[in-house]
């Protein structure tokens, strides 16, 4: 191993920028030695990475149900044909708590041959025990109105007056 050189050697033989410029090409030789071990980390996971991708890319999707999953299963949810804790669903059962009868069977029940107005029709449909949960029942009730009249099931015979045709 070669001796090293004393400081003014050192000095006589180069200039302030070549001392500086010496100094700074060992700080970056040293800050690469110890970066070196996390390059190569980064790059084994990127490696890794890339071919977990690539692969999965390259592989054709798959449909039908997923693994894990029972056969028989749609994509989500119960299977089909089955009610509620996986019983089997009973045939034409409704669905929760809902009235058997829409607005429209009790609107047409309510209406007769002559025209009523809004406030009977709703008193009408209470009586006959229909129930909204909607904040404004009466423009449920115009809507449904409207609706018939289109259809032509109801005709419109004044302002506020709905009789059946």
């Amino acid at each position: 191993m070669p001796a090293k050189p004393s400081a003014n050697t050192i000095l006589s033989t180069y200039s302030l920028d070549e001392l500086l410029a010496l100094v700074k090409d060992k700080a970056t030789m040293e800050a690469d030695e110890k970066i070196q071990p996390f390059r190569n980390a980064v790059e084994s996971f990127t490696q890794s990475v890339s071919g977990a991708v690539s692969g999965a890319m390259s592989q054709p999707k798959r449909r039908g149900r997923k693994p894990g999953r029972p056969a028989g299963t749609g994509k989500r949810g119960r299977p089909p044909g089955t009610g509620k804790r996986g019983r089997p669903a009973k045939a034409g059962a409704p669905r929760g708590k809902r009235a058997a009868k829409s607005l429209k069977d009790f609107l047409l029940e309510v209406l007769g041959k002559e025209p009523q107005g809004v406030e009977a029709i709703m008193k009408g449909l209470q009586e006959k025990g229909y129930k909204s949960k909607s904040k404004d029942p009466r423009r449920v009730l115009y809507l449904e109105l409207k609706k018939q009249v289109d259809k032509g099931l109801v005709k419109k015979s004044g302002r506020g007056l709905y009789a059946l045709k």
